[in-house]
Formats: C-alpha cells, sequence, structure tokens
C-alpha cells in the first residue's frame, strides 16, 4: 500500500506530518509513504527523519501583491501537472493534506480521479484551505471537538483524531530534564516559546517581563527564541542574573516541556497538543494576525482552566508580569491547572489517525 501526504510550509503543519508518519512507520513498516513538501528549504527536515520526499513548490497569495501573484498563480497551476505525474507514477491508496496552499492541488486531483483523500485540521478554526477543500474529501480529521461547530455540514465525514505528536515527544523525569539544562530542581522553570519561527514581540515583552518583577530569586528560564533575539537575550538574562537557556531552535522539546513549570507562549495548535500531553500550566499570547485561529486555540484551555490568555497589545508586557507574578509565586495555583487538564481527553493523535487513513483504503 501507498500513502501520499502533502503539507504546508510552517511548523503547524509540517509538525503533525511528521507525529502521523512516525505513528504510520511504527505500526505498519510495509506501508510506502511519500511526503510532498512546498519548499526546498523544508527537505533537511525529512531527511533528519529519513522519510523519502519530494518537493513541489507552490508560492502563496497576498493581497495587493501584483506580479507576485501572478507568478503564484502560474506556480499552482504547473503544481497541479506536476502532481499528476507524481500521481500516476507513484499510484497511491489514499492522500492525506494537513493544510496550507500546496494540499489544494492534491485533494482536489486525487478527489477527481478517484483516489481516496482526508484532510487534517490542526486548528480549532478551519484554515482557508481546508474550508475549500472540506467538500472535496473523503474524510476530514481533527484536532478539537469545537472544530465540528465550524464544518457541520460535514458531520458524517469528521473524525476526531486529536493531533499527532512527534514519536520523540515523550515524558522524561524532572530532574533528568533539568540537569540536560544545568538548572536548578528548586527554583520554578518558564519555558518561554515564540512559534517554530520565533516571535519578536514575546521574546522582548517577557524579557521585560521577568525583568522588572520584584522577586526574580528562585526564577529560572527555557528560552526557545528563534535566530532574531537569541545573542540579545543571552546578554539580558546574564545582566539579570536570571539562570537561563537560550536557544534558537531545540530539538530536543521533550527535555524543555518535562522540565519547565510552566510555559509562556503562542498558541498554535502544535503547542495546545503539547501543553496538553505534558499538561503544562501556561499564558498563552495568541499571534492576532492569524484569522483568529490561535485565539481559539487558547480559548480551548482556558476554558478549562489550565491557561491563561492575553492580548498581544501596548500593555502586552505589564499584563505578562502580573501573570508570572501571580503562578511563580503560587505552587497549588500551578497544581490546579495542571490537574485541569484532566477535562480534556489526550487522544493519541498519530495512531488515530492512522486508523482513518487506513479505514479508507481498500
Amino acid at each position: 500500500m501507498k500513502i501520499l501526504i502533502f503539507t504546508g510550509s510552517s511548523g503547524g503543519h509540517m509538525f503533525p506530518a511528521f507525529g502521523f508518519l512516525d505513528a504510520l512507520q511504527a505500526r505498519y513498516p510495509l506501508i510506502e509513504t511519500l511526503l510532498v513538501l512546498p519548499k526546498k528549504s523544508l527537505g533537511e527536515w525529512a531527511k533528519k527523519r529519513n522519510y523519502p520526499y519530494k518537493v513541489i513548490e507552490v508560492s502563496s497569495f497576498g493581497l495587493a501583491q501584483g506580479i507576485r501573484n501572478v507568478k503564484a498563480f502560474l506556480q499552482l497551476c504547473i503544481s497541479f501537472l506536476k502532481v499528476i505525474f507524481l500521481f500516476f507514477a507513484f499510484r497511491p491508496a489514499a492522500v492525506v493534506g494537513f493544510g496550507g496552499l500546496s494540499t489544494v492541488p492534491a485533494i482536489m486531483l486525487a478527489h477527481c480521479l478517484g483516489i481516496k483523500t482526508l484532510i487534517h485540521e490542526q486548528n480549532v478554526l478551519p484554515g482557508r484551505a481546508n474550508g475549500f477543500l472540506a467538500p472535496f474529501a473523503d474524510a476530514i480529521a481533527v484536532s478539537f471537538k469545537e472544530t465540528s461547530r465550524y464544518m457541520a455540514r460535514y458531520e458524517k465525514k469528521i473524525a476526531l483524531t486529536g493531533l499527532p505528536l512527534r514519536k520523540e515527544l515523550t515524558r522524561i523525569e524532572k530532574k533528568k530534564a533539568l540537569a540536560f539544562f544545568g538548572l536548578d530542581d528548586s527554583f520554578v522553570t518558564i519555558l518561554v516559546l515564540g512559534g517554530s519561527q520565533g516571535s519578536h514581540r514575546v521574546n522582548m515583552a517577557f524579557l521585560q517581563a521577568v525583568s522588572s518583577l520584584v522577586r526574580k530569586d528562585g526564577i529560572q528560564v527555557i528560552h526557545v527564541s528563534g535566530p532574531l533575539d537569541h545573542a540579545v537575550l543571552k546578554e539580558a538574562y546574564g545582566k539579570e542574573g536570571i539562570p537561563a537557556g537560550i536557544f534558537d531552535f531545540l530539538e530536543k522539546m521533550q527535555f524543555a516541556l518535562s522540565a519547565c513549570d510552566m510555559v509562556v507562549s503562542r498558541a498554535g495548535a502544535s503547542t495546545i497538543a503539547e501543553l496538553i500531553r505534558y499538561e503544562l500550566p501556561a499564558i498563552l499570547i495568541p499571534y492576532p494576525f492569524a484569522r483568529k485561529h490561535q485565539a481559539e486555540n487558547a480559548k480551548h484551555l482556558q476554558e478549562i482552566g489550565a491557561a491563561l490568555c492575553i492580548e498581544e497589545t501596548a500593555s502586552l508586557a505589564s499584563e505578562l508580569k502580573d501573570c508570572i507574578a501571580s503562578l511563580a509565586n503560587d505552587k497549588e495555583r500551578l497544581m490546579r491547572m495542571r490537574y485541569a487538564y484532566r477535562k480534556t481527553a489526550y487522544r493519541d493523535g498519530g495512531n488515530l489517525l492512522s486508523e482513518a487513513v487506513l479505514s479508507l483504503c481498500p
């Protein structure tokens, strides 16, 4: 059996695809897979994980971009042709799409050719590509039950699978995880994340917030900053005397997620799934320019009492300081936030999604 997997260019699309491939290959090693990526630069990710891949480039469209949109449209047309040739060369039993413009040609053509299709929606609020593709897909896998409200017309197609996490994201004993970073197990450890690309606004707001705390002693930080702010943060934490591990990118995220007591982060779907998996109290700062995707994701954890949510406004650093101070000094509240995750079920997204895909195949 052969399965084709198409994914968008962001970590929010790509990491769930890797989680799916990890689970599928672990349980069904004889199934042949091919991952199709929209950018050459993403190939290194697939190489590291030893997954066969192919690149079919697709550029995004934008408002008032003129000639760039013309080029993007031409590239999309070319990608349709390349996908047709790929289908006839690879002959998949099923095609799986993880969102993004690059999945549009694949799912539409598979539908026309009678090949079974499944799309996976990572966020609570469906993305444009998946919203467009929903009528053509044979099945729609969702990460959150709330997503069904936005796709009620396709209720019979929907399967609640959760979001597939990469196989390495396992729990590690806390002292061992802290030792990995050279941090003290008697301190409160805050993990700061800005999404797969890093967030300058989150980085700087957190630095300002933690630096202005009246009581900084007893706090230590693991900060995954992205490349832009790495040097600035390293110098600033040193000056403030705050123990910190600063990384532009951290491959072994399982150590950071196992070591920390609380998280300050954007609210991408993969981050939410990781918080649920590790039952971590969080202060979430949804990215304000993503069609409210992250706001809806954050709301899911806020409503069960597992997270605080702050809007990205001019007073972000001040609000963040107050939230950090209230949580870092209240171990009982942190424990209640951990227990709140028991109100939402953790789902083995990789295995459930694998079964959903295979159920479509003859």
